[in-house]
């Protein structure tokens, strides 16, 4: 049995659908718990969404641009807290955070 006192499960996306769609975006929002967390990228988010700078292709950089800009209205509206964590030199996970609704 679980700890009461472990953090909130963190879900990721499926291996290798980083960044994730909108379509998963709007699943997580409407099934999470206050708490839970969802991995929506991994990698640098700045560079990763330039244009001139990103490896992705440009259909998944047109994917990360739309969840990310999502997210940030989103957390304009305190629906979900933006979090970043660091994997390696110049690796970050992405982390949405489900907000309680006020």
């Amino acid at each position: 049995m679980p700890d009461s006192t472990e953090s909130p499960a963190l879900v990721p996306a499926t291996p290798g659908a980083l960044p994730i769609s909108q379509r998963v975006l709007q699943e997580w929002l409407r099934a999470a718990k206050a708490g839970e967390r969802l991995i929506y990228h991994r990698g640098f988010l700045v560079c990763d969404r330039d244009r001139l700078t990103s490896k992705l292709s440009p259909a998944k950089q047109r994917a990360l641009n739309a969840v990310a800009s999502d997210l940030h209205g989103l957390a304009m509206k305190n629906r979900v807290q933006l979090v970043q964590c660091r994997v390696d030199a110049g690796i970050f996970e992405y982390w949405a955070i489900k907000q309680t609704r006020r």
